[in-house]
């Protein structure tokens, strides 16, 4: 996947082109039931539990505890799937673990994902008519100039960033997309 950039000042736009379902070329759109939105993550505080963490948790053992920082926000993917998003309360780079504001919903084992997440979901809307055989539509939406990403002072020289969209409806019609993106201070 080639990584693109887009620049601070003035690139908002977050644009899926033609999202179709692979397995049997099933257009993800409104009339489907389909919605989409998407996320915003470092890629550089992507980690992994550890050691297997049951329910009610709030102090997980993490691969390389020292790049997350008080405060920041992450998603723990548990063992049902489900994501539980809480903020860092506490590091412990020595012992290897986060502390999180509330506990684990659901137990999360070793191997679970750990990762900084940018802000709150986007919501992007449909635009043009959805027809397999043309790129003219999909979904957009706006990264504002008050998003995470665009404010961390790593924009400014080059911040890389990945961009999940999820697409969700009904009858199976889901899939999830990753982007990777590198913001960049415009020269104007």
């Amino acid at each position: 996947m080639a990584r693109q950039t887009i620049f601070r000042r003035t690139d908002h736009d977050v644009k899926v082109v033609a999202p179709i379902r692979d397995i049997d070329n099933t257009v993800l759109n409104d009339l489907a039931g389909a919605s989409s939105s998407f996320k915003v993550y470092d890629p550089s505080k992507d980690e992994i539990i550890s050691a297997t963490e049951l329910s009610g948790q709030t102090v997980l053992s993490v691969t390389n505890a020292g790049v997350f920082v008080v405060n920041e926000v992450v998603e723990v993917t548990q063992d049902d799937a489900s994501l539980h998003t809480q903020a860092i309360t506490g590091v412990d780079a020595d012992a290897g673990t986060i502390t999180i504001a509330s506990g684990l919903t659901v137990n999360a084992q070793a191997g679970n994902r750990v990762r900084v997440v940018l802000g709150t979901a986007i919501t992007q809307v449909e635009f043009g008519t959805a027809n397999v055989d043309t790129e003219d539509w999909g979904y957009i939406g706006v990264l504002p100039d008050n998003h995470p990403a665009h404010l961390d002072p790593r924009s400014k020289t080059g911040f890389d960033i990945d961009v999940e969209t999820v697409f969700a409806g009904g009858a199976g019609l889901n899939k999830q997309k990753t982007d990777c993106l590198t913001i960049v201070e415009d020269d104007c």
